[in-house]
């Protein structure tokens, strides 16, 4: 298996404005792939998967791991909902008009593994998205998820390797 880490936004001229956000996605798709290679599955060698991180105006970084597995296309997707700050909060932060405002599902609470954040931890953007993102991958692997059926959980805490 390997990965691949995307992003999308719901903030109006917010990607690569104070950052480098496909360093961010090569930097994070590496590390991906090392935590990868502890699951040797001969019948998904060729997938991928996908960490798809949506930032937007969210309290909590959000993980789903119950998203589908693409079988024609062999890729599993993940969504990470990365919450992006107002400059009241930080000075990195976004205009709030900047945010698009969503509704949010029924059920999410059901479907969503909330992370905290503590914006004030951090002095920029870069440093903020990549904690956030390292965090939320590192979730999907301890908690567990499914490709094409298979489960795929870590033995051990990726803060432990």
């Amino acid at each position: 298996m390997t990965s691949r880490v995307v992003a999308s936004s719901y903030v109006i001229n917010f990607p690569d404005h104070d950052f480098d956000d496909n360093a961010i996605m090569a930097l994070l798709k590496a590390e991906a792939d090392i935590l990868l290679q502890e699951f040797a599955i001969a019948s998904l060698a060729d997938w991928e998967i996908l960490f798809h991180a949506i930032y937007g105006n969210r309290p909590a970084i959000g993980v789903a791991t119950s998203m589908p597995s693409y079988i024609q296309e062999k890729q599993k997707l993940l969504i990470i909902h990365i919450p992006i700050p107002t400059r009241d909060i930080v000075p990195w932060g976004v205009d709030p008009k900047q945010h698009i405002r969503l509704g949010v599902h029924p059920n999410e609470d059901k479907y969503i593994k909330p992370l905290p954040v503590h914006f004030t931890d951090f002095t920029n953007q870069t440093d903020y998205l990549v904690d956030s993102m390292r965090r939320a991958i590192a979730c999907c692997f301890e908690n567990g998820f499914r490709v094409n059926s298979i489960p795929i959980k870590a033995k051990h805490s990726a803060k432990s390797r």
